[in-house]
């Protein structure tokens, strides 16, 4: 593999089977510099990005995760098939909040989507299924309760 990079240094696939070779044996920062130089070769190329993003959320390091999840989104905002890895990457960080943001995102730039209106429910519905004892019509009466409190 470092044989094919070293003769195709552009060969962004080489690099991020390389990175998780690395990864795997708990080379976890050559595996981040590997991507992250490859980003910098090539920042329009998604799939090194999400390798990238995945390997930063192995490693917790969330807050980055999110920030460059939120820069390609900004990149690319009518590119469906980001928005939905998105979405799925900001669950794995754990940002609910963010993840039904990016759906909502994605539906005011397109809002004839049926996927995104998809993605967008489906999204609301893996958050209203924290809270099952609820149910998605007690959510909805305690936010109205909610609502209504006087702060």
């Amino acid at each position: 593999m470092r044989e094919i990079i070293r003769r195709h240094p552009d060969n962004s696939g080489a690099r991020i089977q390389l990175a998780w070779v690395h990864e795997l044996h708990g080379q976890r920062d050559k595996a981040r510099s590997l991507l992250e130089e490859a980003c910098a070769n090539d920042p329009q190329n998604k799939q090194v990005s999400d390798a990238l993003i995945q390997i930063l959320i192995r490693h917790s390091c969330f807050a980055q995760a999110k920030s460059m999840i939120r820069e390609l989104s900004e990149q690319a905002p009518r590119d469906v098939n980001w928005r939905d890895r998105a979405i799925r990457l900001l669950l794995d960080c754990g940002d609910e909040e963010g993840a039904v943001a990016a759906a909502r995102a994605g539906v005011s730039v397109y809002p004839r989507g049926a996927y995104l209106w998809f993605l967008l429910g489906a999204t609301l519905n893996k958050r209203a299924s924290k809270f099952p004892a609820l149910g998605p019509d007690g959510l909805l009466r305690r936010r109205r309760r909610l609502a209504r409190h006087p702060l």
